[in-house]
């Protein structure tokens, strides 16, 4: 009895260490966001079930501005800290269906599942607006935080690498146009003039 008890303790402590090193595979460790590994094969498996059901997808991707300029004249610690609060703003508006992950540097990566474009604009143009509206001097006196983002919506692209090229360059986009801003559909418009337009402003 005490054999099988110690055998049922081992195989327990094995199948915890697993999950936390799953854990670990699966997540930033300075953010606590998903990371990349992880997003793409969220995306991979959303892109295809919302091909066999035909639902809306939409994938969006969020530089924090001049974030070089933030670590080169700041220091890499209060850049750290702005990833931090940042993931955090993002993280405490977004759905539990959707996915928030770190993609690389100072990049975010969302995918609003079922949303169509107007939801995944006004969406995003939340997030953004967060982090402009957001208190930074508690990080360091005069910091000034912005993010720009990229929105594409699924529309008959191949597979999900071209979704995402063409929120890579919705956001290229948003950065030509001045930073600060949502570029959505068409890739001239941003998201708050395509909510007005579509919206009258509600």
């Amino acid at each position: 009895i005490r054999l099988e008890r110690l055998v049922e303790e081992r195989t327990a402590s094995l199948r915890e260490k697993t999950l936390q090193l799953e854990q670990l595979a699966a997540h930033d460790k300075l953010t606590g966001l998903h990371n990349r590994r992880h997003a793409d094969e969220f995306l991979r498996r959303e892109f295809e079930h919302a091909d066999r059901q035909r639902n809306t997808l939409a994938v969006a991707l969020a530089d924090i501005d001049h974030f070089k300029d933030i670590n080169d004249s700041r220091s890499h610690s209060v850049g750290d800290r702005v990833l931090e609060r940042v993931a955090r703003i993002f993280r405490e508006r977004m759905r539990g269906s959707d996915l928030l992950s770190r993609y690389g540097g100072e990049e975010f990566l969302f995918c609003f599942v079922g949303m169509n474009d107007l939801e995944a604009a006004r969406a995003c143009e939340d997030l953004r607006l967060a982090v402009e509206r957001e208190d930074w001097a508690a990080i360091s006196p005069g910091l000034r935080v912005t993010a720009s983002f990229g929105l594409a919506v699924r529309s008959g692209e191949p597979d999900v690498q071209a979704l995402l090229g063409r929120a890579d360059a919705r956001l290229y986009r948003a950065k030509q146009l001045g930073r600060n801003r949502v570029v959505a559909e068409p890739a001239e418009e941003s998201a708050e003039a395509m909510l007005t337009r579509r919206h009258g402003g509600a």
